[in-house]
């Protein structure tokens, strides 16, 4: 499903670059944001397994089709 949206996203003109989608401690009690500066950033320190993390990286895909590509 990342696979799908990453390439999506691309056909768009929406693409995320490489090298923009993190893994961080985080402080917070969350699991992951997308920013305005279009980095996706994984809180890998609240993650137990994989799923979790692809979980996340989608949701933060979702972000960033609707915050950055197509704005309401």
């Amino acid at each position: 499903m990342v696979k799908f949206m990453l390439e999506h996203l691309q056909k768009s003109g929406c693409g995320i670059l490489d090298g923009s989608c993190w893994a961080v401690h985080c402080e917070k009690k969350i699991v992951g944001v997308y920013t305005r500066r279009g980095w996706i950033m994984v809180c890998s320190n609240h993650m137990n397994m994989q799923d979790e993390v692809n979980q996340v990286v989608i949701h933060e895909l979702i972000h960033a089709g609707t915050d950055s590509c197509w704005p309401s």
